[in-house]
């Protein structure tokens, strides 16, 4: 083999080896994007899912002791529905 064909040889297992080389970098770094985007998508919804059901829960909260000043009003019934009162607190 002469010089020439053996430099064209390297030079072109060099352009392989480097070319595979980016192709796994470029693999290696999109899937590490992916699971950071997958980590972040699901920490918003979790997020989100929290916010729900804090304001699920101040909701009932509001509605629970609008329903105990109702029933503990003097002026709405004379008389004071004690086992709903109850329940309500």
């Amino acid at each position: 083999m002469t010089d020439t064909v053996f430099i064209a040889v390297v030079s072109g297992a060099g352009t392989v080896v480097v070319a595979v080389s980016a192709l796994l970098g470029q693999i290696y770094v999109s899937r590490f994007a992916q699971a950071n985007e997958s980590e972040r998508a699901k920490f918003k919804i979790r997020g989100e899912e929290a916010s729900r059901a804090r304001e699920k829960r101040r909701d009932s909260l509001v509605d629970a002791i609008a329903e105990l000043l109702a029933v503990a009003d003097p002026q709405i019934s004379a008389r004071m529905d004690y086992g709903k009162a109850v329940t309500l607190i």
